[in-house]
């Protein structure tokens, strides 16, 4: 893997930035990831990301939840010495202990070479704790007023206005400041609009109602494959309101924006999920396809159907890219207490000559609660002769890895044959 990285992606690096490094639970962290290409041009395949709640007290007192763990972000080209920016906005549920310590990790997930990662720390105070002014309803034009840049051309500091509107929109009716930026759908300027559909969406949040998707399901019309992807993104935020607009565009002429909503459809979890899913799955593009195997997460596994069905095609199919997205499905096994059944199929992919799938079995099965089995598979990994695998092994965690596998990340920090292995294994076992 070092070999690979200083043969064709030497420079590669990822930094995140957040809007704000204090949150309150039950809003969204939001900022950005920037992808730093190196020597050579490449895909990134899948970002991750990551957020961490810790508490680490005396004599074995300590307690980790993870808040989120999901890509978002798929199928990037990366140009040679270039970079790109991944938009950033992670719901935090209402429940978050603001006595945790709070880490974002970030990682871009690219074929051949070292995947760059990422940390940030950040705090998170509870609703109750939050210290607002006034219950101040603005208007329109008093929103304007307040941030002029939402009237402007330049797109940064429009940008920097709707995060700041964003911040502030428990001081004042979000109507006026969704009508503000549905008042830019139409921009000429596109880098304008598609940071207006963002922010909107985010404003209003996964509570909203089937009205407010109105004014975005009139943008599904607009040909460019990146603003439709982040109109999609953009879907994922407004909740299970924004599964009519994942519908709308679910048969779009462009496989890119096909495959982009498999992968939000679990985000959104409608009601429609199944229904949408199984579109997905007939499709005649493989890429598509198999995000529609990626779409049957989420809630429906709870399903036996559905799951029974996962585990069957992570488990037989002859195509990697089949096992692959079936086992992303099942990632969130544990979040939906069908974790023992779900097992087998990682299991599987564990024997299979595909790295990617058993790359996929390493990054994930750290996360799953402790079990005899589970402790003899990521063993199996930690022996893995491709060092990509173990790589994604170690940098399952970037810090405050659990107590139960100190002694083997202590192990591949002390003994593994590969530098980058090791280096992981060390950033996972810092307090």
């Amino acid at each position: 893997m070092g070999l690979f990285n200083s043969m064709f992606g030497g420079g590669t690096g990822l930094d995140i930035s957040l809007d704000s490094d204090t949150v309150e639970a039950g809003t969204e962290l939001t900022g950005a990831l920037t992808i730093r290409g190196g020597k050579k041009a490449a895909r990134v395949t899948k970002v991750v990301a990551k957020v961490l709640g810790s508490r680490v007290g005396g004599a074995g007192d300590f307690e980790h939840r993870v808040l989120f763990d999901d890509a978002i972000a798929l199928d990037l080209e990366l140009p040679a010495g270039e970079s790109i920016e991944v938009p950033l906005s992670l719901s935090l549920p209402d429940d978050a202990d603001p006595t945790h310590d709070y880490q974002l990790t970030a990682t871009a997930d690219i074929p051949g070479v070292a995947d760059p990662s990422a940390k940030v720390s950040f705090t998170v105070f509870g609703a109750e704790d939050a210290e607002h002014d006034s219950a101040t309803t603005y208007t329109v034009d008093e929103v304007l007023g307040q941030w002029p840049a939402l009237s402007g051309h330049d797109v940064e500091a429009f940008r920097e206005a709707a995060v700041e509107l964003y911040e502030a929109r428990e001081n004042f009716d979000v109507t006026a400041g969704a009508e503000v930026l549905a008042g830019r759908f139409h921009d000429d300027d596109l880098k304008l609009r598609q940071t207006a559909t963002w922010w909107y969406a985010r404003i209003l949040g996964p509570t909203t109602d089937a009205a407010a998707v109105e004014p975005l399901l009139a943008l599904t019309s607009v040909d460019d494959v990146d603003f439709l992807q982040g109109l999609v993104s953009a879907a994922g935020a407004l909740g299970p309101a924004g599964e009519a607009l994942l519908a709308a565009l679910v048969r779009h002429p462009l496989p890119e924006v096909r495959r982009s909503v498999g992968f939000e459809l679990t985000t959104v979890g409608g009601p429609r999920q199944r229904e949408l899913a199984d579109v997905l799955l007939r499709d005649t593009e493989v890429d598509v396809a198999t995000s529609g195997l990626k779409a049957l997460g989420g809630k429906l596994l709870r399903e036996p159907q559905v799951l029974a069905h996962l585990v069957s095609v992570a488990t037989h199919s002859e195509t990697s890219e089949m096992r692959v997205h079936a086992l992303y499905a099942l990632q969130d096994a544990p979040e939906h207490d069908v974790h023992e059944a779900a097992l087998p199929a990682f299991e599987a992919n564990l024997r299979s000559d595909d790295n990617w799938a058993r790359s996929t079995v390493a990054e994930t099965l750290p996360d799953w609660p402790e079990s005899p089995r589970l402790m003899e598979l990521l063993e199996q990994l930690a022996a893995d002769e491709d060092s990509h695998v173990r790589c994604k092994l170690a940098n399952a965690f970037h810090a405050s890895c659990p107590e139960h596998l100190r002694p083997l990340w202590e192990r591949m920090a002390a003994e593994d044959s590969d530098e980058e292995v090791r280096r992981y294994a060390r950033q996972a076992l810092e307090d």
